[in-house]
C-alpha cells in the first residue's frame, strides 16, 4: 500500500514545504515587519509603487512622493518586479502593503526551496532534492542575513528565482519558460541579474561542451535574447538616461569593494549566538558549517563520477562554489583590480547568495540515487541514503542560531504618502536611498522640506509653490496624480512660477494646451515656468521619453512573440516524478516534523538557547570593555579588534559599541582615527550614521554595534599608534564632547586602550 502511494505522490514535496515553514516562521507568526534595516526602505517603495498603480500607471518610473514630495525617478533605474508583486498582493481585499511585502518574503522562501528541490531532484533524485532545498534555504545568507539583517527584499526575491533560471535552462532545447523566467529574474534586482546571467552563461557553456553538445546553444542564445528584449523597457532607459541622475555606486568610501572582503576564517565559521541586547544583533557573513563541510566529499564523488551526466553537473556547481567563495575573500583582490567593471558589485560578500545555491546543489550531488555506480563499494547507495539522514538534521540544527531574529513592533507605522515623507523627515534616508542615488542632475544642492507642500498632503496635494505668487494672483489645484498636476491660475501680471517637482526628462508643461518650456531652478532642480498675465490652466505631465517608448515597444512586441511561440510549440516540461517518488521514505518527513515540534515547544521557550541578552549598559560580546560618555546622551561601551598590527597602507577592522543614555537630539556622524602620539592622523574611517542607524532613532534599552575599516595611508611610518573614536555633526563638524564621571568635559574624542603597531 505504501509503495503504491509513494509511486503516486512525492512525500518530499511536503518535507520541502515544512522546511519553508521553519525558515519563514518569524514572518508567519509575528505581525508587522522589522524596521531599522533596508527592509523598511523596500516597504515604502512598495507602498509608493502601489499608490502609483492606483493612479493608473501600469509601469511606474517616477515616485511622486519621495524626497519630501518633490518626486524621484527611482523606478526608472531600479528593477521593479519586487514592488510590482507587492502591489499585486496589495490588490487583494484586506491585504495592506505591510502584509503584501510579507507575502513577497514568504513567496521568496517557497521559490528558493522548491527551485533548489526540483533542480536537484531532476539530476540526483528526491532525497538529494530535500538536501538541496534545506542547504539553500537554511544557509545563513538566505535564512537570516538577506531577509532579516540586511532586509534587501529585492535581492532576496531575485536570489530565490535563481534556481528556477537554472531549472528552465536545464533542457537542451528551447522553451518559452526560459525567456519568461529569465526576464522576471532580470526585473528583480539589478546587480544579482548581472551576476546570475554570468553564472547561467557559464552553465550553458559547460553543458554544451560536456553534456548536450554545442547545438543546444542556438536555443540558449534565442532564449537569452528574448529575455533581454522583454526587459528592454527597463534596461534601455537605464542606459540612455543614465546621465540624467547621479549614480555613484562604486569608488572610494563605503561602496569601495576593497572594504568588504570576508576572510576565510569568518566565511567558514559557524553562526554565532545572537545578542538581543543590540538594536540589530551582530552577525557574520558565512556559508554555513554543515554546507561547506560537505564540499570535499562532494568534490571527491564528483571526480569519481565525472563521466556520468550527474557527475558533470555536480562538477560545475562544485567549481562555481569554489570560485565564488574565493571571490569573496581578500585573496581575490588581484582579480577584482584586473577587471575594473566588477566594482559595480560593491560588496564581494554579495556572492554569498549565489554560492549558497551552487554549494547546495554540490552538496546534494552526494546523495544521488545513482550512487550505487560508485566503484569503491557495492553498498554505497545504502550508505548514501543513511548518511543523508545525518546531514539533513545537521543542516537543521546548525541553522538554529539564525532562526531567532530580534522581536519587532507589531505596528510597522504609516506607509501612506505622508507617512513616507515623515520617514524621510526622521533622517533615515531620502528617496529610500542612503547616498542620493538617482537624484536628478539639475539638483545641485538638495532643497529642504517645504512645509506648505507637506501640510497639503492632509487634504489636496498642492505642488505649486505659493511663495512665488504675486499679491493679486490666485492658484487652484484642479487635479493631481502620480504623473500629472493641473492648476488654474489667475494673475494680473506675469510672473515666474515654481512647481515643487524635480526637473527630469519626460516632464512637459502646457499653458491652455500650448507647450511651454520648463527651466530648473538654480541648484534646487525644481521646476520654473513663466506665467503670463491673465486666466489660464497650467498642466504638468510626465510622458514617455524616446528610450522609454522604444523599450516599451520592444518589450511588448517580444511578449506577444513569446505568447505566439507558446501557442504554437507545445513542449511540456516533464520531470518524471514517479521515478523519484519511488525512492522516497517517510524518514525525512518524520525528522522535519520532530524538529519543528521540538523547536516550537522546547527551544523557542528557552531564552538562553542560541541567543542571549546583554544587561543594560553592557555589551557582553565586546572584546574590550571601555566606558566613555559623549555629548551627555551616548556612552561608548567597548570595542572589538581582530588584530593589533597592521601594514602601512593596510586596513584595520574595528567594531565600536555605542548606547544612547538619553534621547539623542541630533544625528551624529562617527570617526575612527589612527594617530601618532603628536596627534597626526595616519588612518581613518568616517560613517554617516554610527552602525548605519541614525542616532536620533536609537532606543534607550539596546546598544548599537558599529563596524569600521580604518584605512592607513600608504606612507605611514612604522611604530606605535593610538586608536581613537568620536562623534561629530556633519553640518558644522562640531564634535560631541567627552565627559568624565564627574560631568566635566575632558576631550572631544575617546582614545581606546589598545595600542596599534604599524609594520
Amino acid at each position: 500500500m505504501r509503495d503504491r502511494f509513494s509511486q503516486r505522490f512525492d512525500l518530499n514535496v511536503v518535507v520541502v514545504l515544512l522546511i519553508v515553514v521553519i525558515a519563514a516562521l518569524p514572518f508567519l507568526t509575528r505581525p508587522g515587519l522589522p524596521r531599522h534595516t533596508d527592509l523598511e526602505l523596500h516597504v515604502y517603495r512598495a507602498a509608493e509603487y502601489a499608490d502609483t498603480w492606483r493612479d493608473g500607471v501600469l509601469y511606474p518610473r517616477w515616485a511622486p512622493n519621495f524626497y519630501y514630495g518633490y518626486g524621484y525617478p527611482i523606478f526608472n533605474y531600479y528593477a521593479p518586479f519586487t514592488y510590482a508583486l507587492s502591489s499585486l498582493y496589495n490588490l487583494i481585499p484586506g491585504v495592506d502593503i505591510v502584509l503584501a511585502v510579507k507575502g513577497v518574503i514568504i513567496t521568496a522562501f517557497l521559490l528558493a526551496a522548491y527551485g533548489a528541490y526540483f533542480f536537484a531532484r531532476r539530476h540526483f533524485g528526491s532525497t538529494a532534492g530535500v538536501i538541496a532545498a534545506a542547504a539553500f534555504v537554511l544557509s545563513p545568507y538566505v535564512l537570516f542575513i538577506d531577509p532579516l539583517m540586511r532586509g534587501d527584499l529585492a535581492e532576496f526575491l531575485a536570489l530565490s528565482l535563481l534556481p528556477w533560471v537554472f531549472l528552465v535552462f536545464d533542457r537542451p532545447r528551447f522553451s518559452i519558460a526560459q525567456p519568461l523566467v529569465l526576464g522576471v529574474f532580470i526585473f528583480s534586482h539589478n546587480l544579482l541579474a548581472i551576476m546570475g546571467m554570468i553564472l547561467l552563461g557559464l552553465y550553458v557553456l559547460w553543458r554544451g561542451f560536456t553534456v548536450d553538445g554545442i547545438r543546444r546553444w542556438r536555443g540558449d542564445f534565442v532564449s537569452i535574447g528574448l529575455a533581454l528584449a522583454i526587459t528592454a523597457l527597463f534596461w534601455l532607459p537605464f542606459i540612455f538616461e543614465r546621465d540624467a541622475v547621479r549614480l555613484n555606486v562604486a569608488g572610494p568610501g563605503h561602496f569601495d569593494y576593497h572594504n568588504h572582503f570576508i576572510p576565510w576564517s569568518m566565511l567558514l565559521s559557524p553562526s554565532p549566538a545572537l545578542d538581543f541586547g543590540a538594536t540589530a544583533p551582530k552577525y557574520i557573513y558565512n556559508l554555513g558549517v554543515a554546507q561547506w563541510l560537505m564540499f570535499v566529499p562532494a568534490l571527491t564523488v564528483g571526480i569519481l563520477r565525472r563521466k556520468e551526466m550527474a557527475g558533470k553537473i555536480a562538477l560545475f556547481f562544485i567549481a562555481m562554489s569554489a570560485l565564488l567563495a574565493f571571490l569573496i575573500t581578500p585573496l581575490s583582490t588581484f582579480i577584482w583590480e584586473a577587471f575594473p567593471p566588477a566594482a559595480i558589485i560593491q560588496f564581494p560578500w554579495r556572492f554569498i547568495g549565489p554560492v549558497s545555491f551552487t554549494l547546495a546543489i554540490a552538496v546534494a550531488s552526494l546523495f544521488s540515487d545513482a550512487a550505487h555506480a560508485l566503484p569503491f563499494t557495492h553498498h554505497s547507495s545504502i550508505v548514501t541514503r543513511h548518511s543523508s539522514l545525518v546531514i539533513f538534521p545537521a543542516l537543521l540544527i546548525t541553522a538554529l542560531p539564525t532562526m531567532y531574529p530580534p522581536l519587532w513592533d507589531a505596528n510597522f507605522g504609516d506607509t501612506s504618502p505622508r507617512g513616507s515623507i515623515d520617514f524621510e523627515l526622521s533622517g533615515v534616508a531620502l528617496g529610500t536611498t542612503s547616498t542620493g542615488d538617482f537624484l536628478p542632475r539639475p539638483v545641485g544642492i538638495e532643497p529642504g522640506p517645504n512645509t506648505a507642500l507637506i501640510d497639503s498632503y492632509a487634504t489636496q496635494v498642492n505642488k505649486f509653490d505659493q511663495a512665488t505668487l504675486l499679491d493679486d494672483a490666485t492658484v487652484t489645484v484642479e487635479a493631481h496624480t502620480a504623473i500629472n498636476d493641473r492648476f488654474r491660475i489667475e494673475t494680473a501680471k506675469p510672473f515666474q512660477a515654481r512647481v515643487l517637482t524635480f526637473v527630469f526628462p519626460g516632464w512637459h508643461a502646457y499653458l491652455d494646451g500650448r507647450e511651454v518650456s520648463i527651466a530648473p531652478q538654480d541648484q534646487s532642480g525644481l521646476m520654473l515656468i513663466d506665467i503670463p498675465a491673465g486666466s489660464q490652466t497650467l498642466e504638468l505631465s510626465l510622458q514617455l521619453t524616446s528610450p522609454q517608448l522604444i523599450g516599451t515597444i520592444i518589450s511588448t512586441a517580444t511578449l506577444i512573440t513569446i505568447i505566439v511561440l507558446g501557442l504554437r510549440r507545445r513542449t511540456p516540461y516533464a520531470v518524471r516524478i514517479t521515478q523519484y517518488a519511488s525512492r522516497t521514505t517517510f524518514l525525512p518527513l518524520i525528522i522535519t516534523v520532530i524538529f519543528l515540534i521540538t523547536k516550537i515547544t522546547v527551544i523557542d521557550r528557552c531564552d538562553a538557547c542560541f541567543r542571549y541578552t546583554s544587561p543594560a549598559g553592557q555589551a557582553l560580546g565586546a572584546q574590550h570593555k571601555q566606558i566613555a560618555h559623549l555629548g551627555g546622551h551616548i556612552d561608548l561601551l567597548g570595542y572589538d579588534l581582530s588584530a593589533t598590527e597592521v601594514q602601512s597602507g593596510g586596513v584595520l577592522p574595528l567594531t565600536v559599541y555605542w548606547k544612547a543614555t538619553a534621547l539623542v537630539p541630533d544625528n551624529y556622524q562617527v570617526f575612527a582615527h589612527i594617530s601618532a602620539p603628536d596627534g597626526t592622523v595616519w588612518g581613518q574611517s568616517d560613517k554617516l550614521n554610527p552602525g548605519d542607524f541614525p542616532s536620533t532613532r536609537w532606543p534607550l534599552d539596546k546598544y548599537v554595534w558599529d563596524d569600521h575599516k580604518v584605512q592607513l595611508k600608504p606612507d605611514t611610518p612604522p611604530g606605535e599608534y593610538l586608536l581613537s573614536v568620536g562623534l561629530y555633526l556633519l553640518e558644522d563638524g562640531r564634535r560631541a564632547p567627552v565627559f568624565d564621571d564627574a560631568g566635566q568635559i575632558v576631550a572631544d574624542h575617546v582614545v581606546l586602550k589598545t595600542t596599534i603597531t604599524v609594520r
